[in-house]
C-alpha cells in the first residue's frame, strides 16, 4: 500500500478569477441588499454591475478587510476564501469573463 500525500487544505486557485464566474455571486449575496440598483441604508453607490464593482474595487477591498469602523458587510464578514478571491480578481486584472 502506497501512502497518499495529504491534499492541500487551502489550494491557491491557478485559473484566472473572473467577475461572472467568481465575484458576482459574492457581491450579490453579501452587498446588494444595501448596494442594490437603488442603494439603501445610506450606501453611497450601487454594486450591481461589473463596471460598478470594478470601478470601486479599491474601496471594496479596504472595507472587507477592515476590522473596526466602516467594515463591510455590516452584518457579517466575508470568509478568507472570498476575500482572497476578490483580491486575486484585482491582481488578475479585473477580468469580466
Amino acid at each position: 500500500m502506497t501512502a497518499q500525500p495529504d491534499p492541500d487544505p487551502d489550494p491557491t486557485p491557478t485559473e484566472k478569477v473572473t467577475y461572472n464566474a467568481d465575484i458576482k455571486s459574492i457581491i450579490t449575496s453579501n452587498c446588494t441588499s444595501c448596494h442594490g440598483s437603488t442603494p439603501s441604508n445610506n450606501a453611497p453607490m450601487s454594486l450591481t454591475t461589473y463596471a460598478q464593482v470594478s470601478s470601486y474595487i479599491n474601496s471594496i477591498l479596504d472595507r472587507i478587510n477592515r476590522t473596526g469602523a466602516g467594515k463591510m458587510p455590516v452584518n457579517g464578514t466575508l470568509s478568507t476564501t472570498q476575500k482572497n478571491l476578490i483580491q486575486k480578481w484585482k491582481d488578475d486584472g479585473l477580468l469580466e469573463n
